[in-house]
């Protein structure tokens, strides 16, 4: 049970991060990354498999896009200083969410130390 917990947490963190990073990416590179995002999905998908590889896209790296795609209608500026903001708000709320899963599942079980220190 303790090695399912520990997979189970890193998972998660990874997955926080890796929205984070791409988000971080998306800042930096703007509509280079944009066009690698669109470039991995499919514009008009008909087939399982097509709306299979865009719910996957969607899921782990498409926090940074979406919300990009939001703050086109600003100036390069403005955008750039929103999706800081973004970004920022990213991390924050990965680690209080992370910290109240954490709370939650321990109600229920008992987590060994040696896995949060």
């Amino acid at each position: 049970m303790d090695e399912l917990l520990f997979y189970l947490d890193s998972a998660i963190v990874m997955w926080f991060v890796t929205q984070i990073t791409f988000g971080f990416t998306v800042l930096v590179l703007g509509s280079v990354m944009m066009d690698y995002y669109e470039w991995g999905t499919y514009e008009q998908p008909v087939t399982t498999y097509q709306k299979t590889v865009n719910f996957i896209m969607a899921v782990l790296i498409g926090a940074g896009p979406y919300i990009y795609k939001k703050l086109l209608k600003y100036p390069w500026w403005k955008r750039k200083l929103y999706m800081t903001g973004t970004v920022i708000v990213m991390i924050i709320g990965s680690i209080i969410f992370y910290q109240l899963l954490v709370l939650i599942i321990g109600l229920f079980i008992e987590i060994p130390n040696e896995y949060y220190r």
